[in-house]
């Protein structure tokens, strides 16, 4: 992982999506094929691999949203 640092506010991406295939592409990334590599594993422990992950603008108020 490179792009996020120590400190940074993350959201786990529930649907990962790879942004490269024809449905990422046309905004239906709904439909990417890269959610069957963690469809049907569960992730309930105190450490999992989380395989797509968007930074949140610091800006962004949680207690308001």
């Amino acid at each position: 992982m490179t792009s996020v640092k120590p400190g940074d506010h993350v959201i786990q991406l529930y649907i990962p999506e790879c942004g490269k295939c024809k449905y990422c592409l046309s905004g239906k990334t709904n439909l990417c094929q890269a959610v069957r590599e963690t469809q049907g594993r569960g992730l309930i422990s105190q450490r999992g691999q989380i395989p797509a992950l968007l930074i949140s603008p610091r800006e962004l108020d949680w207690q308001q949203n």
